[in-house]
């Protein structure tokens, strides 16, 4: 029975092994993308995330998706806001700039 014991110590969690195996294969700019995904949820307002969400991110610049053009007006006056709050909960520079698009919401 002990030997049983000691083969159930060595086990490894198959979740850290995967997310240590994506982060090893994914590119940069998808891991970017899912870290940009956590923080619009902690730092965007349920009204707004509810009519736009993030949809690709390139060189800086996020590329979000919006419901319709009156969205697009509201969020280009709030960009710098957004962009603030995205870098401060991230910790360091990582949007630039915002680029609204109508666009699929999921």
């Amino acid at each position: 029975m002990s030997p049983k014991r000691s083969r159930q110590s060595n086990l490894i969690p198959i979740g850290g092994i995967i997310k240590e195996l994506v982060s090893s294969i994914r590119p940069l700019r998808d891991q970017q993308m899912m870290e940009i995904w956590d923080l619009w949820g902690q730092v965007i307002d349920s009204s707004i995330a509810a009519n736009a969400k993030p949809a690709a991110f390139r060189g800086g610049t996020l590329i979000v998706h919006v419901s319709g053009s009156a969205w697009i007006q509201h969020l280009r006056f709030m960009e710098k806001q957004i962009v603030d709050k995205l870098n401060q909960a991230y910790g360091s520079i990582l949007v630039e700039r915002i680029s609204f698009k109508i666009g699929k919401m999921g």
